[in-house]
């Protein structure tokens, strides 16, 4: 019977005599125990590799399955915050590590400062290189007098307002003095307004059309013109139909309700009705927004947005879309277009004659409208602020860095508009303040993106923000 060495070794000095005498046996015995221990050895290794195998995979799998778990929670926390929660992205100042209050504040002072010396060299001199005397005094952070904030008192009404002037006289026992007896003197009004409201009403417009005809021959009958009419032939007039449109788009009256308002006045107009005149307005706007249009398309620059609206349609609802598109100051006409999907071709076909600059988010579907080259893209802070915000719950450092940033970017715009900075001045200053801002940013995003989590909420907005 064969042994292992170790149990050789082991064995008592019975067993030893059990032992072969031949030293070539006693050798190959002891070379097939080896064997034997290398063999089981291996296994043994084969079996621990695989076990390690199993738990690196097991390892693996949990933490797919939990950066799937938390892609699902941040997915299900926007769904929340965009049905439930409210619209406004928020955050606390506090949490701005990189917000400066001391450098905004001398910011502040510097550009209240440059202000006041334009306006001192466009105010100050005269044709013929003088100072001119006057009032200097001016409001703001430089004069050394604070602004005169708004209060919270009532404020005065228009005087463009109509106004129905009641006198109340003194009653007869008031006009009597009580001292002497006689009558007492009108000496002014104590004067005081209230505002009241005078109810809608409606009114009908007889239009009568005088008729003339020949006495002698009896003929060639004649009938004034009446005034061009907003439907032809249709009821409503100017006024009620741009009531009826103002009522349904500005304040979000619908028309069933429209028609229980006209019902009180004894007017029954049924909403089917309202709805032809809605339609019949669209097409009498129709030449005016087209105008709107050119002039936005003839603008410098250009913003955009999309947004979604839900269109019933058989069977279900469409998921729709309206585009917004801004035009610059030469043009200040908001204009909006509605198509059935979101594809690039919506916005290509509106901008078909454009050039210049057009700010808008990273959809992809802009990429057509950017490849031919007459048009330039402007990226969207907003929309890039939105991702660092949304991935603030998964990695708050990172998100409320990236946000501090670009909160000090807003912070400096606001500054500008105090300053009523614009054109060259604001260009000048926006280099001067804004830009090692954003050469900050990007030094900080190259340093952070390389130590990022793929299919991360956080490594979302990096992806969404790099070139």
């Amino acid at each position: 019977m064969f042994r292992r060495p170790d149990v050789i070794t082991n064995m008592s000095h019975d067993d030893r005599h059990s032992l072969p005498h031949d030293a070539e046996q006693l050798t190959a015995l002891l070379l097939f125990e080896r064997s034997q221990h290398e063999a089981e050895r291996a296994q043994r290794e084969a079996e621990l590799a695989q076990r390690e195998a199993v738990i690196s995979a097991q390892h693996e799998t949990l933490a797919a399955q939990q950066q799937a778990v938390a892609a699902l929670k941040h997915q299900l926390a926007r769904l929340l915050r965009k049905q439930y929660g409210p619209q406004k992205e928020r955050i606390d100042p506090n949490q701005l590590t990189l917000f400066s209050v001391e450098e905004i504040e001398q910011l502040a002072a510097e550009l209240q400062h440059e202000a006041d010396e334009a306006v001192s060299e466009d105010e100050g001199s005269d044709d013929d290189g003088s100072t001119s005397e006057g009032d200097t005094t001016r409001s703001g952070s430089g004069s050394g007098q604070k602004p005169k904030r708004n209060g919270h008192g009532r404020k005065p009404l228009p005087k463009d307002l109509p106004r129905v002037v009641e006198i109340h006289e003194l009653s007869e026992d008031e006009r009597i003095c009580p001292c002497c007896g006689k009558l007492k003197k009108c000496i002014g009004y104590e004067i005081s307004e209230q505002l009241e409201f005078v109810p809608s009403s409606l009114q009908v417009i007889e239009h009568q059309r005088e008729k003339g005809a020949c006495n002698e021959c009896e003929g060639h009958v004649a009938i004034a013109a009446k005034p061009p009419q907003p439907i032809p032939k249709g009821l409503p007039g100017p006024g009620l139909l741009a009531h009826v449109v103002l009522s349904k788009y500005g304040d979000y009256l619908p028309l069933y309700r429209q028609e229980d308002i006209l019902s009180r006045h004894g007017i029954l107009i049924r909403r089917s009705t309202l709805c032809d005149w809605v339609a019949a307005a669209a097409d009498l706007l129709t030449p005016l927004y087209n105008l709107m249009c050119d002039r936005v398309r003839a603008s410098h620059v250009i913003h955009t947005d999309d947004t979604s609206i839900r269109m019933l349609a058989p069977g279900g609802c469409l998921n729709c879309k309206f585009w917004t598109y801004l035009g610059d100051t030469t043009n200040p006409y908001a204009v909006y277009e509605f198509s059935l999907t979101r594809e690039g071709k919506e916005p290509s076909r509106f901008l078909e004659g454009f050039a210049g600059y057009l700010q808008a988010e990273a959809f992809s579907g802009y990429d057509q409208v950017y490849a031919p080259g007459r048009i330039l893209e402007v990226a969207c802070m907003a929309h890039c602020r939105r991702y660092w915000w949304e991935a603030k719950e998964t990695d708050a450092v990172r998100a409320h860095e990236a946000i501090s940033y670009i909160g000090r970017l807003y912070a400096l715009e606001e500054q500008f508009a105090q300053a009523h900075l614009s054109d060259d001045a604001l260009r000048d200053a926006r280099q001067k303040h804004a830009v090692p801002i954003l050469n900050d940013f990007a030094a900080w995003f190259e340093r952070e993106h390389a130590e990022l989590l793929p299919k991360s909420p956080i490594s979302q907005a990096f992806t969404d923000l790099h070139p």
